[in-house]
């Protein structure tokens, strides 16, 4: 099985029947998890353009104010999430980096 059947929200699919969507840049790392209730997208997400996030999702059925949404993109996180204009989660987990202090900013810059 993959990393991603360890998802911090596959919990909710898998005991919920809840519907979720996979964004991975390889659709073969989201191959384990066609027989959920899931749309896998094998595309790297970018920060506006044709692959931005918004535009990704409207290939899903997930309505704009959908509950959860986490992003682990390494590095890139916050300016996804910063990029979303059309979609509006009631709940954000998003990775950090534990090795900075909460007083400090930092965005990554690509």
């Amino acid at each position: 099985m993959s990393g991603i059947t360890f998802s911090n929200t596959l919990y909710f699919i898998e005991n919920f029947n809840s519907y979720g969507v996979f964004i991975d840049q390889s659709l073969d790392n989201l191959k384990d998890l066609s027989f959920y209730n899931t749309h896998t997208i094998g595309k790297k997400i970018e920060i506006n353009g044709v692959n931005s996030i918004d535009n990704i999702l409207k290939e899903t059925k997930l309505s704009s104010n959908f509950d959860i949404l986490s992003i682990d993109i390494d590095n890139e996180d916050y300016l996804v999430w910063d990029s979303i204009k059309e979609y509006f989660p009631k709940i954000v987990i998003i990775e950090f980096n534990p090795f900075l202090p909460p007083t400090q900013e930092y965005i990554y810059d690509g």
